[in-house]
């Protein structure tokens, strides 16, 4: 080989390696407060990322914050590290991502978990109808009160706060309960509570305890860490509860046997989406990403130990269930 072809074949190899470099479009997470360590919603939220930087041409950058005063330095950050969509998660990050954005219009933010008023051009909001899974888990809560404790059955809650994102929840799990007590002509009751954190399973297993004391069958934490506290209690008290965002058999071991199921907030699906559109360049800016029972944003997880022990025609039901709501013949009661 001489010289000349030699020095011009270095030379294509190092503009193609410049050019695979430039062609890697970097993407960013930033957790809300308790970082991605909580194997729930937030861990969930950096596995759908991982995925899609499994399938698509991606550098992915994680990064966490450990206060509301911290989001917008944190942002800062992940767009000087040259990311060109940023994930911020929860509705703590709204007004530090609206700023972000507005200094920042060429970068595209997808936040997870809060709906702009306004449309902004380069965020997209990712929200979750999980009241559509919740209906039908509290249908399937109110059935096993009923069968458990037939004088005096009830069903019980613990939110982490009392906000939109977890009232839409609970406004579902108790209309399933109610359409339960219409269709079979009963009396389910409810009691729930809010702990005002995420992060205090202590604190969420003395309000499961009292709420268990004042007659709860089974109960539904929509509380983070702060749930993991009030599923600990039902197993303690041999009552039983529904896991919440992800499929808590898998994650929460020392309650499998009472877990009739979970209600699952597929943010893994709304975030390998959202980067599988901006990477073929259909990102959604200035509109919103809805996770529903039809595209698998939502869903229910298997029943697990209780595959044998729930009915074939309360499952049916659920099923049928599901189906109502997403044609639109159902309504969950969540506006």
């Amino acid at each position: 080989m001489t010289k000349k072809y030699l020095i011009l074949l270095i030379f294509i190899m190092i503009l193609s390696c410049n050019n695979s470099d430039h062609s890697l479009i970097k993407v960013g997470m930033i957790s809300s407060f308790g970082g991605f360590e909580d194997q729930s919603f937030t861990g969930n939220c950096r596995e759908g990322l991982e995925r899609a930087a499994e399938d698509f041409d991606i550098e992915v950058e994680f990064a966490e914050a450990d206060s509301i005063g911290d989001f917008e330095s944190v942002l800062n950050e992940v767009v000087a590290k040259g990311c060109e969509l940023i994930f911020p998660i929860g509705f703590a990050q709204s007004e530090a991502t609206y700023n972000i954005a507005q200094i920042f219009p060429e970068v595209d933010f997808a936040i997870i978990d809060y709906e702009f008023e306004e449309s902004i051009e380069n965020i997209q909001s990712i929200i979750f109808e999980t009241d559509e899974a919740a209906f039908p888990l509290g249908f399937l809560a109110a059935f096993w009160a009923d069968l458990q404790d037939a004088n005096e059955p009830k069903i019980g809650y613990v939110g982490g706060m009392d906000i939109p994102p977890v009232n839409q929840f609970i406004v579902g799990y108790l209309n399933g309960k109610n359409y339960f007590n219409e269709k079979y002509n009963k009396n389910v009751t409810d009691d729930g509570t809010y702990a005002n954190s995420f992060y205090d399973e202590e604190l969420g297993y003395n309000l499961a305890d009292s709420l268990i004391i004042n007659g709860v069958d089974v109960i539904f934490p929509v509380a983070g860490q702060t749930g993991n506290g009030v599923l600990l209690a039902a197993k303690e008290n041999e009552k039983w509860g529904i896991g919440v965002d992800v499929d808590e058999y898998y994650f929460l071991y020392e309650v499998q046997d009472i877990l009739l199921s979970s209600c699952l907030k597929r943010a893994d699906n709304a975030v390998y989406d959202t980067v599988d559109d901006f990477v073929n360049n259909n990102f959604n800016g200035g509109g919103v990403y809805h996770g529903t029972l039809e595209n698998e944003g939502v869903g229910i997880a298997p029943y697990h130990d209780f595959e044998e022990l729930i009915p074939d025609s309360i499952k049916v039901e659920i099923e049928n269930i599901i189906q109502d709501i997403i044609i639109g013949e159902l309504d969950t009661g969540w506006e």
